[in-house]
């Protein structure tokens, strides 16, 4: 030991440091600038379980046929090959659902949102030819809306003894707003038009909040047990007063006659509950309360057998119950606000109708995917 302290004799003394305060945190700080490369296939873009994968599962077992053999592209022959019916239709059923009703939007929603992106995979899309598919196929649209309905019959989900009708005033997306903005002394001057200055085909109607614009008049007929719809209609009249036969006889070409059919006080008409009976059909609507306050349900001097058969049914206790079943059909219009049909950004009768069909196909697909879940947690 002696001679260690020897050797370390001449050594300046070491000052033992003090213990540091901590310092500053060492983090992993998001670096979004910094340039990177990732590989992911588009199946990973989307859970399993996401219902996006339903909805493609469901358009895969539509019937497209009409829609493949109006393909003009074919094999031997020069000419850009379009998107897939089938993918044409998934995004516009995932975009009614989505409530996104605009063609540009869809498009760019193709290239920004993963649940699109997966169901393009990979396939380019602009919005003129989206817009173009969403009204070029109505007649294709009719035959899926009626099938879809079949099928739901077939499987006892839904049954057609007792239809609903209803109907919604649809406004356009006016032009005057924006003239408003740019020349108020001018739009001040003009009156409010009896047809739209943009589509020659939409009038002028009184809408919910009491005002007058240009609109359709939306009518949908339902199954008020399991709320499916069975049939749309547009018409251009701002009452829906004589809408009940022209639905009737929709109805009974495609082979459907109902027994009893529901309408609001808004349809009621003599003519058509007079033709109904005489068709076996039970029309179900309140009477007009006139002005002199009386019984609406008695028998009068000039009333027809469907008239008076109709007081005595309205009238009673199961009529009553029966009819309650109407306040059913008011859920479809109610899930039509909520996918965003409110208003109408397309021209012309024709294609107003291709958008409800739309809506009522994308409706009984959810429809369709709840009654079965509901079916199969009863069987189990």
């Amino acid at each position: 030991m002696s001679g260690n302290s020897e050797l370390f004799e001449e050594l300046p003394e070491q000052p033992v440091p003090e213990a540091p305060g901590r310092g500053t945190p060492r983090l992993r700080q998001p670096e979004r600038h910094q340039l990177g490369w990732q590989v992911v296939a588009i199946d990973d873009l989307v859970a399993r379980d996401h219902p996006v994968r339903a909805v493609w599962a469901f358009v895969e077992g539509l019937d497209l046929r009409a829609l493949h053999d109006a393909v003009k592209a074919r094999e031997g022959v020069p000419g850009q090959a379009p998107p897939a019916p089938e993918l044409m239709m998934a995004l516009w059923l995932w975009a009614t659902v989505d409530g996104i009703g605009s063609a540009r939007q869809l498009a760019r929603m193709c290239e920004q949102h993963l649940a699109y992106r997966w169901l393009c995979g990979g396939v380019s899309m602009n919005y003129h030819t989206l817009s173009d598919f969403r009204v070029a196929h109505t007649a294709v649209l009719d035959q899926l809306l009626a099938g879809g309905v079949a099928a739901l019959v077939e499987q006892g989900l839904v049954a057609l003894d007792v239809l609903a009708q209803d109907g919604r005033m649809r406004p356009l997306h006016a032009a005057r707003p924006r003239r408003e903005k740019t020349n108020k002394t001018e739009v001040s001057r003009q009156k409010e038009p009896r047809a739209s200055t943009t589509d020659a085909e939409a009038r002028a109607m009184k809408l919910a909040d009491g005002g007058f614009r240009p609109a359709y008049n939306m009518q949908i007929t339902s199954a008020p047990k399991g709320q499916v719809i069975v049939a749309v209609g547009i018409d251009t009249t701002g009452s829906d007063r004589g809408l009940v036969r022209p639905a009737l006889e929709q109805l009974s070409a495609a082979g459907r006659r109902p027994s009893d059919y529901l309408v609001d006080g808004g349809f009621t008409k003599n003519d058509d509950i007079e033709w109904a009976h005489e068709n076996g059909i039970k029309l179900w609507c309140p009477p007009v309360h006139n002005k002199h306050g009386s019984d609406p349900f008695a028998p009068r001097r000039d009333d027809k057998p469907g008239v008076a058969d109709w007081r005595r049914r309205m009238a009673s206790e199961p009529g009553k119950a029966l009819y309650k079943q109407r306040a059913q059909a008011e859920c479809p219009n109610a899930w039509a606000r909520r996918m965003g049909l409110t208003r109408l950004s397309v021209r012309g009768k024709d294609k107003a109708r291709a958008v409800l069909l739309w809506f009522a196909l994308a409706h009984n697909m959810l429809r369709a995917f709840a009654l079965r879940r509901a079916a199969m947690a009863t069987a189990t």
